[in-house]
């Protein structure tokens, strides 16, 4: 913790140099290979760290004493969508690094701010934030300085241009009053199956013990905020995908005495993963 992006955005072309090449090279990130990694992934020293730390915080690698492999997700990408064109993969990234405390400030911004579409904030204003939770959480003072820098690259990846800003979870404008630009959480509509990964992955990584989880504990999480969904809107697709024939073998919303809940009967985050690519049901908003 954090995720250090180097103020650097991910893209797509560094996505598919790395999907490609760590299989083959996987001390490519080592210093001995720099010549080689700057060739490749047509960048310099500062912009090779910011990718490895995207690419660890997102999951898709493991870093092991100066070699990095393919993680199981990093796998299933490289093999449905090696060049990173496809809005799933995007969706993979965004919802791994949400559900991944250590990828602060990203995944703190996207769980902890409420995507009603209704607040502009500058950029003074979520670093601010930002910086007084997690000293909160950690019980120690962070600086303003360092969150901001920290937060520079996750801000350049939602830009016009970035394949993680075509997801549509973010909109800008210039707020006059302030004479700054200003940003914004939107409402998404993600597909029902989008949704039950996250809930699925959310279910992994916070209550893989429990085969029942109270809908309210995984809002707490930020799994509704983390889709750009409020809570009604999260109730509502849960009740459709426990409709649904495809999807309710794996988990089922019910509600019982004013207390609704989700039952985990299959977590089988690959056979989601595999079927979002198939489908076809995963679209640019």
């Amino acid at each position: 913790m954090p995720l250090d992006t180097q103020t650097f955005k991910m893209t797509k072309y560094w996505l598919q140099v790395a999907l490609d090449k760590i299989p083959f090279e996987p001390e490519i990130f080592s210093s001995k290979n720099l010549s080689m990694a700057r060739k490749e992934f047509l960048a310099g020293n500062n912009m090779l760290t910011g990718i490895k730390n995207w690419l660890s915080c997102a999951t898709l690698i493991n870093v092991k004493k100066g070699k990095v492999e393919l993680t199981e997700l990093g796998k299933q990408i490289r093999k449905y969508d090696p060049k990173g064109e496809h809005p799933w993969t995007w969706w993979l990234f965004h919802l791994h690094l949400c559900s991944n405390f250590d990828a602060f400030p990203y995944s703190t911004f996207f769980t902890h701010f409420d995507s009603d579409g209704r607040k502009w904030l500058t950029l003074d204003e979520i670093v601010q934030s930002l910086t007084e939770k997690i000293s909160k959480e950690q019980n120690k003072e962070y600086k303003e300085k360092s969150i901001k820098t920290y937060f520079e690259g996750v801000n350049a990846a939602f830009r016009p241009g970035s394949p993680i800003y075509d997801l549509g979870l973010l909109q800008r404008r210039y707020i006059e009053s302030e004479r700054k630009e200003g940003v914004r959480r939107c409402s998404v509509k993600a597909a029902d199956i989008v949704v039950a990964y996250a809930v699925l992955l959310f279910h992994k990584i916070y209550f893989h013990d429990h085969t029942t989880v109270e809908s309210r504990l995984l809002l707490e999480k930020g799994v509704g905020k983390s889709l750009g969904q409020n809570n009604n809107e999260f109730r509502e697709t849960l009740t459709r995908i426990s409709q649904n024939r495809k999807l309710n073998n794996l988990i089922h919303y019910s509600t019982v005495a004013n207390i609704d809940s989700v039952e985990f009967k299959r977590s089988d985050l690959n056979a989601v993963l595999k079927a979002a690519y198939i489908s076809g049901e995963v679209q640019w908003l």
